[in-house]
């Protein structure tokens, strides 16, 4: 029984996640037709891994991945 809702909630969860789309250009996640961190219309379904940029000013992975504004972003984009 456990087994069958663990299923059914990870199926809801890839659902939801697949709707979005990654930018090529700076890898932000939108489930826009456009980016909306550079503009682009260069999106793909092909992407893997999030993370979130908060407070880009402080953050230290942010400034390592190269990103400067505040969204959600793929970690792998092809």
């Amino acid at each position: 029984m456990e087994n069958s809702r663990l299923r059914k909630k990870k199926r809801r969860e890839g659902d939801l996640m697949a709707k979005w789309r990654a930018c090529r250009n700076c890898k932000a996640l939108t489930t826009d037709n456009k980016c909306p961190i550079c503009g682009s219309d260069d999106l793909t379904y092909n992407w893997e891994g999030i993370v979130a940029i908060i407070d880009p000013l402080r953050s230290q992975l942010a400034k390592m991945l190269g990103h400067d504004k505040v969204g959600m972003y793929a970690l792998r984009v092809w």
